[in-house]
């Protein structure tokens, strides 16, 4: 009031709030107000922040203000005369009217006039007055405050609610709660209800929410278990329709929030099943060629297995017939059979297993044929050098000139001698070695993969119906699996990928 304008500004309600607590009191002499020093002394001492500070009563501040006007009073008055009222009033109007100028012209009116005086002078009564109320109903007050339950204020409502009861010192700290909403009130310290004087400091706990959990990985597990382990963190489970999903029909798909979402206890949490991968399309292939009928499978995720026939009118590699026709669904990773044309000039492809690769040689020569890929496994059964295996399958159709791989048994590696000087097996287990994945691999680059990885090609079983450039479809070991240095593996070739 007496400087007119608010003693704190900030851009929002709260700012102003806590600069009332810790910003320290503007002098109003500094901001403008016209008023005495010791006038300016008394408002701030009603003013100071910590009530230890202020005047302890009514009477301590009636008294204090009567000093600060008998001040005033002194500085103006003459030191000798009458000190009736009408002298008085008399001497300050001497003081204030100048003397009259040599040529009779008048000077203009001092700025400090009896009227202004007067209500300036008002204006500080008033000002006093108030102040005296407030240090006499603070004083009042703090006989009886008690911390209120503020569960649910926002920070501006705490804040003022506080010091409407003549609490200043607040503070705030953090605490997870899943029933307040984040940024509100969700207790204090002291607690409600608490006795407390206003020079005492309470902290308000602002809620930062409920506690967030991350949500485990449920994909592939049954959906039973999947509820289960959900409900025992805390979570409501609830199911959603089924899926099409690479995961196994029937398990779980996937979770929505995902995997790994920082997720609130209580919250709903919806599982969805899988139905299986979705149906693919089968291509119709018939009339194309069997490489690029092959090459447009692979592309749908299915495998072609080939039976070759003898034909006289179709061309070589020609596909005939197939099954599942065309336009027909099937699962992904299926296999598409088809009959292959051999060719007008289609020859019965000889037996040479159980001969060695010369004799092979020879026979398949003789029929017009020759000897494609050799790839050797290890077996125990057989004397090596002995051709366990070949394909296409003996009698099978095939066009002139077409060649034929074969397996031809190999002896096992001979075991590693131990060392004289360890009486005991050591203690430390040797390297395993690591299966590449030979998939998808001819078996001449199957073994080459293998051989890098320190194992050897081991039995090599080929699928009935697999046509000339039959592809690894399986190993045992599979790939990525570890066994020990020099372990032959099991090849099984068809129509791969």
């Amino acid at each position: 009031m007496v400087t007119g304008k608010t003693p704190y500004l900030a851009e929002t309600a709260l700012g102003v709030a806590m600069a009332h607590v810790n910003s320290p009191i503007p002098d109003p002499i500094e901001n403008g107000a016209e008023i005495s020093a010791s006038l300016d002394a008394v408002i701030t001492k009603l003013l100071a922040k910590n009530a230890a500070d202020r005047y302890q009563s009514a009477g301590e501040t009636l008294a204090a203000l009567r000093a600060c006007g008998r001040h005033e009073a002194g500085e103006l008055d003459e030191a000798s005369g009458d000190d009736s009222s009408t002298s008085l009033v008399r001497r300050r109007m001497l003081r204030a009217t100048p003397e009259a100028p040599e040529h009779g012209v008048a000077d203009p009116a001092p700025a400090w006039n009896a009227r202004r005086a007067v209500l300036v002078t008002a204006a500080a009564v008033v000002v006093i007055v108030l102040g005296a109320i407030l240090v006499a109903s603070r004083e009042g007050a703090s006989r009886g405050i008690r911390v209120p339950d503020l569960t649910g204020k926002s920070q501006v409502e705490a804040i003022a609610l506080l010091h409407d009861m003549g609490v200043d010192g607040v503070a705030f700290a953090q605490h997870e709660d899943a029933t307040v909403a984040p940024g509100l009130v969700d207790g204090s310290s002291p607690a409600p209800d608490t006795p407390v004087k206003p020079g005492d400091l309470v902290t308000l706990y602002l809620s930062s929410g409920p506690k967030l959990v991350s949500l485990p990985d449920l994909a592939g597990k049954d959906p039973k278990a999947a509820v289960a382990a959900l409900s025992a963190l805390g979570f409501l489970p609830k199911m959603g329709p089924a899926v099409h999903s690479q995961v196994k029909a029937g398990l779980v798909a996937h979770t929505n929030p995902a995997t790994g979402s920082p997720t609130a206890r209580g919250a709903d949490v919806i599982v969805y099943t899988s139905s299986g991968p979705a149906l693919v399309t089968v291509p119709n292939i018939v009339s194309e060629a069997a490489p690029a009928a092959q090459a447009q499978l692979a592309k749908l995720g299915l495998h072609l297995n080939v039976n070759t026939v003898p034909s006289v009118d179709i061309p070589a590699q020609t596909i005939i017939d197939q099954d599942p026709p065309g336009g027909s669904a099937t699962q992904p990773g299926s296999t598409i059979t088809a009959d292959v044309s051999a060719g007008p000039n289609a020859v019965s492809i000889p037996n040479v297993v159980g001969t060695s690769m010369d004799d092979a040689r020879n026979a398949l020569g003789q029929a017009g044929l020759s000897l494609g890929s050799v790839a050797y496994a290890q077996v125990t059964d057989t004397s090596p050098g002995t051709i366990i295996g070949q394909h296409p399958a003996a009698g099978s159709q095939a066009p002139q000139g077409s060649s034929v791989d074969i397996v031809i048994a190999q002896a096992p590696a001979s075991p590693q001698p131990q060392s004289s000087g360890s009486a005991a097996p050591s203690a430390t287990p040797a390297a395993q070695a690591i299966v590449p994945d030979v998939v998808g691999m001819s078996l001449a680059q199957a073994q080459t993969a293998l051989a890098g990885a320190g194992l050897s090609v081991g039995r090599v079983d080929i699928a009935p119906g697999s046509p000339p450039n039959a592809r690894v479809v399986k190993s045992d070991p599979a790939g990525g699996q570890s066994a020990p240095p020099g372990t032959a593996v099991e090849l099984f070739l068809g129509a791969g990928r």
